[in-house]
């Protein structure tokens, strides 16, 4: 019993983690870009595409800014807790 239950487990987790890698493809395929850069702080525009299109001979670069917000309906405040 115990072998079944480990095997059933273990077959359980290698699906799973297969599941999750293959959505991460999907998504990024999805942009349809080749790379994708992360910078910790802002950075100048002019300064990463002309590095970009110099250093890996890129067609073209584009920039994206992501930025968190929250959004509250109008005339409600948020509780103290």
């Amino acid at each position: 019993m115990t072998l079944i239950v480990a095997g059933a487990l273990f077959l359980t987790v290698l699906s799973t983690g297969s599941s999750v890698s293959q959505t991460i493809r999907t998504a990024f395929k999805s942009f349809g870009y080749d790379v994708l850069l992360v910078f910790k702080s802002p950075v100048r525009i002019e300064e990463i595409t002309s590095y970009l299109k110099a250093g890996m001979k890129s067609s073209r670069v584009e920039m994206w800014v992501w930025q968190d917000a929250k959004a509250r309906q109008p005339g409600r405040y948020r509780s103290r807790q």
